[in-house]
C-alpha cells in the first residue's frame, strides 16, 4: 500500500490526462482526492497489520487536519481567480495558520510529547534558551512561522502593487 501511495503521488497526474473534457479541468481535485484516500487506507492497513490501536483515533483527525491545509492550498491555486502573488500570499497564510495550531491539536489528540508541557495556540518561545529541547522546538517553530508570515506579507504587497499598476493602465 505504501508503494501504491508513493507511486500515485508521482504517476497519478500523468494517468489522469486521459479524463474526458469536462472532468480534465479538475485533475488536481481528483489526484488529491485519490491520494488522500490512499493515505487513509495506508494508515488503516498499517494499524491493522501491526495490531496497533491508533487508528482511527488519535491519528485520523490529525492527518485529515493536515490534509485540509493541502486541500485548501490546492483549491486556492487551482480555482481562485486572483493573481499568482495573492494566491501565494493566501497559501502562505494557510501555512501560518497550520504552524500556529497543529501542535495544540496534536497534543489534544495524542497527548503531549513532553509530559506536563501542553502546547497552546501559538508558541511559547524563549530565544535566550536553546538548551531545552521543548523550548528549542518552540523557538524554531516561531522562526519558521515568522518567515512564512513575512513571505506572505511580501507576496501580498507584490500582488497589491501589480493590481494597482494594472488599474492605472
Amino acid at each position: 500500500m505504501s508503494v501504491a501511495f508513493g507511486l500515485g503521488a508521482v504517476f497519478l497526474p500523468f494517468a489522469l490526462r486521459v479524463l474526458p473534457e469536462p472532468l480534465c479541468r479538475h485533475k488536481a481535485v481528483f489526484c488529491l482526492g485519490i491520494e488522500t484516500g490512499l493515505l487513509v487506507l495506508l494508515l488503516w492497513l498499517a494499524a491493522r497489520w501491526s495490531g496497533a490501536g491508533w487508528f482511527p483515533l488519535p491519528v485520523l483527525p490529525g492527518v485529515l487536519y493536515g490534509a485540509a491545509f493541502a486541500w485548501g492550498m490546492a483549491l486556492l491555486i487551482r480555482y481562485a481567480r486572483l493573481s499568482g502573488w495573492l494566491r501565494a500570499a493566501l497559501c502562505l497564510g494557510l501555512g501560518v495558520a497550520l504552524m500556529l495550531t497543529v501542535n495544540a491539536l496534536l497534543d489534544r489528540l495524542a497527548g503531549p510529547a513532553v509530559p506536563g508541557r501542553v502546547h497552546g495556540l501559538g508558541f511559547r518561545f524563549d530565544f535566550s534558551n536553546w538548551a531545552d529541547p521543548w523550548v528549542l522546538n518552540e523557538n524554531v517553530n516561531t522562526i519558521v512561522t515568522l518567515a512564512l508570515g513575512g513571505a506572505g506579507l511580501a507576496c501580498l504587497a507584490a500582488g497589491l502593487a501589480v493590481s494597482l499598476r494594472r488599474r492605472r493602465k
